[in-house]
């Protein structure tokens, strides 16, 4: 079954769609553990996309991997520095697994970056007050 998996992959990638997309497909289709193969395969050819790490970020995080999700956001982070998103995941990522001091500054620095989504949740659930 992997073996006819593996062969439609490189004929559907040879169609055109990169391994990034046919994750991004799977994920919005709800198919987690296909996206996190080809999430895993896209980084393999592009280790250097802060977007295949943000993306499988989000995933992770959205199967309740919180840690895993940090380190893909964290990773995005380091490749692209002013990615404000994955500021803003991350901060989500740390507010759900218990850390609110990284939580709250994520937000601050995502929000910095015109990002403000995790930042207003904080503030207005009183997590941050200014």
């Amino acid at each position: 079954m992997k073996a006819v998996m593996l062969a439609a992959l490189i004929c559907v990638a040879s169609w055109g769609a990169s391994l990034f997309e046919l994750g991004k497909e799977a994920y919005v289709n709800g198919n987690y553990e296909e996206a996190l193969e080809y999430f895993a395969k896209a980084i393999k050819e592009k280790p250097k996309s802060a977007e295949i790490y943000y993306e499988r970020g989000c995933l992770l995080s959205d199967l309740g991997e919180y840690e895993a999700a940090i380190k893909d956001f964290t990773k995005a982070i380091e490749l692209k520095p002013d990615y404000g998103f994955a500021y803003n995941n991350r901060a989500i990522s740390y507010g759900t697994s218990g850390d609110i001091e990284k939580a709250e500054k994520d937000a601050r620095k995502a929000c910095e970056l015109k990002v403000c989504v995790a930042y207003q949740f904080m503030r207005e659930n009183g997590f941050i007050e200014d």
